[in-house]
């Protein structure tokens, strides 16, 4: 089975070095910069795991330049940005063919619709993370929080012979898989997570743990799942428990202690964030069914004039 892994991020990069670990023939796409950098030096993993290295002939890596019409794979796992999703699936189209299983490994609501809309007679399926992870340098990433294992469930189109194979590999992995009987309820929950955590923070430059431990900070994490739940119910029809997301959450925080958050790296390197499809999303669909989400909505807007002083574009 011939896997893509389309997006070098460290999350993207870690999935793969699972794969590459049970000895399956996957391929990296990266920006050039990375690209480089995989091809110099091969592949590092370190942290929680333990450390693990892979070649540079173990690691093939192209970038979007490489792909090529009639390439195809049989499975793709997007790891992007949330807001690069739809340039992503453009740039995919040369080789994904009508029996490419795609499998959306990203932040964010309404993703795996944006590859719905340009692929949609292959099977999608979502796949959730809560491994914290950082790309250090040269090739090197490191794991610095767990809280279990990859869940993954179907979203779109039939069942799939590579999808099964793919997961046989990764149950066998350190981190391991499930398939989850209700993965929207996973995202959500994963949403939630990622919504009430990251801005806090980003904004204020401090780490899960930290979080978890401030009663005023913890107040602000109960507003944001509090304001999300009318609207997922309205929007999505799905019901989620107040109490029992947050004492997760905060459960979840607190066991990941000192890791910093993907949106605080972004700042640090001036990067984009993926509040818009986190925070910015649960606001813009409060608005469309007239709930008002004062706590996402002040996030949404602080986050968005953070990245204004170094992204005056945006």
């Amino acid at each position: 089975m011939k896997v893509l892994i389309a997006g070098a991020g460290s999350q993207g990069l870690l999935l793969g070095s699972f794969l590459l670990e049970q000895s399956y023939d996957v391929t990296f796409l990266g920006r050039p910069y990375i690209a480089n950098k995989l091809t110099e030096n091969g592949l590092t993993i370190v942290g929680k795991f333990g450390e693990f290295r892979y070649s540079k002939s173990q690691t093939k890596v192209v970038t979007e330049s490489d792909l090529k019409e009639g390439r195809h794979f049989d499975l793709v796992v997007t790891s992007v940005k949330s807001f690069s999703s739809s340039e992503l699936a453009n740039s995919l189209r040369l080789c994904i063919s009508e029996k490419t299983v795609i499998v959306v490994f990203q932040n964010g609501i309404g993703v795996c619709e944006i590859y719905h809309d340009k692929f949609p007679y292959n099977p999608i399926f979502l796949g959730i993370s809560y491994t914290a992870t950082k790309y250090l340098e040269d090739g090197v990433v490191e794991v610095d929080g767990y809280a279990g294992k990859f869940q993954f469930g179907q979203v779109y189109g039939s069942p799939s012979d590579f999808f099964n194979e793919f997961i046989d590999g990764l149950e066998k992995s350190l981190s391991g898989a499930v398939i989850s009987e209700n993965i929207i309820k996973t995202l959500w929950n994963k949403v939630l997570f990622v919504s009430s955590l990251n801005p806090v923070g980003a904004l204020l430059s401090v780490t899960y743990g930290q979080i978890a431990a401030s009663p005023f900070l913890r107040d602000i994490v109960k507003s944001v799942i509090i304001e999300a739940a009318p609207v997922i119910e309205c929007q999505y029809h799905h019901s989620i428990g107040i109490n029992d997301t947050i004492e997760s959450t905060l459960k979840k925080a607190e066991a990941a202690g000192d890791h910093e958050c993907s949106m605080a790296q972004d700042f640090r390197n001036r990067k984009r964030s993926e509040i818009d499809f986190l925070n910015g999303a649960i606001v813009e669909q409060g608005k469309h069914n007239g709930i008002q989400t004062p706590t996402n909505k002040t996030l949404t807007l602080m986050v968005k004039a953070k990245e204004a002083f170094f992204l005056p574009s945006l």
